[in-house]
């Protein structure tokens, strides 16, 4: 299988798809998404097959979600999450 042929794969599986939709808050999740996408896409060809071949590339997929959640120097969290979060805080709920 080429890289494209795998990272296709892993994009439209149930278990990718299912660690995605863990994330909270549920508006970035498909920016989350992306990000991941982007990450993989940008790796070379022969680490993917390798880690493919390996079977690792799931796990190697989980940390990079994992790193981008909760890292707060993340390139996902200056881009997103700080957005987000001071949007929150700046909203304040409306009580009736």
């Amino acid at each position: 299988m080429t890289k494209n042929e795998i990272l296709s794969e892993l994009f439209t599986s149930k278990d990718f798809n299912q660690c995605i939709r863990k994330m909270k808050p549920e508006n970035l999740q498909d920016e989350l998404r992306a990000e991941v996408a982007l990450i993989l896409c940008e790796k070379p060809e022969d680490l993917i097959i390798g880690l493919a071949d390996r079977k690792e590339l799931r796990f190697y997929t989980v940390r990079i979600i994992l790193n981008l959640i909760q890292s707060n120097t993340s390139q996902f969290y200056k881009k997103f999450r700080v957005n987000n979060l001071e949007l929150s805080e700046i909203i304040e709920p409306i009580t009736i």
